[in-house]
């Protein structure tokens, strides 16, 4: 239940003291998923993260309602997927629609090849658009159809965590 940026900070300082301590972690492969308050926490975690100098290789976020902005320096390195359901609140898909906008007009997504897809496989119809940069996907966003405030259906799909490992900050 840690959804600031203080707590982003204290997570780096938490991760350098067990790389220190002799935990095999990679720090080019930190992951993140929230869903909802996890969701919402997800950014501002990213944002503390970012202020000690380091960054998740990607994060799954699911339902979110705080914020839309991530930040440029941080959509640059950290490969978001951002999945809600339409028949969520008003509230949470205008937030998750804006996240798509803003993602579109990072300087760093200027570039990006914009792809849309329509599929069932989670159960579900789903549109998915991807914005990808010399050839890896650092930005899919996820429309449910009928899908309300939940999270099952998007941890079905066969595709959602080899994408998220997939992830690295070395590539």
């Amino acid at each position: 239940q840690k959804n600031g940026v203080s707590d982003g900070e204290k997570l780096a300082d938490w991760i350098d003291l067990a790389i220190a301590e002799g935990y095999r972690i990679d720090p080019n492969r930190i992951y993140l998923t929230g869903f909802p308050m996890g969701g919402s926490g997800s950014f501002p975690l990213a944002r503390g993260m970012h202020n000690k100098g380091k960054f998740f290789a990607a994060i799954i976020r699911v339902a979110g309602q705080s914020e839309s902005d991530l930040g440029e320096e941080i959509a640059k390195e950290t490969a978001v997927w951002y999945h809600i359901g339409l028949t969520d609140t008003e509230k949470r898909v205008q937030v998750a629609r804006q996240a798509l906008e803003t993602f579109r007009v990072y300087a760093c997504n200027k570039k990006a090849k914009e792809t849309t897809e329509t599929d069932d496989i989670t159960g579900h119809e789903r549109t998915t658009i991807t914005l990808t940069r010399s050839g890896t996907p650092y930005f899919k966003y996820s429309e449910y159809t009928d899908m309300g405030h939940t999270p099952s259906p998007c941890y079905k799909d066969k595709e959602l965590f080899p994408w998220m490992f997939s992830m690295s900050l070395d590539n």
